[in-house]
């Protein structure tokens, strides 16, 4: 299922740009006044739901992965 078909809502897509903003779940969630476990959790359903990752998680933070 792509992107503009799913159940995509505001606080997904602030969710999204708040990781790809600060390049880590940490300082998502804290951006976000979210616990680390809420983003992480959220991002799992975004990304279950949008069928494939949006982030590659490494040691170092996150990265968005290449569109298609």
């Amino acid at each position: 299922m792509g992107l503009l078909h799913s159940r995509m809502t505001l606080r997904n897509l602030h969710l999204i740009d708040a990781i790809k903003r600060e390049g880590s779940l940490l300082r998502a969630a804290q951006a976000l006044n979210m616990s680390q476990s809420a983003v992480t959790k959220a991002l799992q359903e975004i990304e279950a739901s949008v069928g494939g990752d949006l982030f590659h998680c490494t040691n170092r933070g996150v990265m968005a992965t290449p569109g298609e």
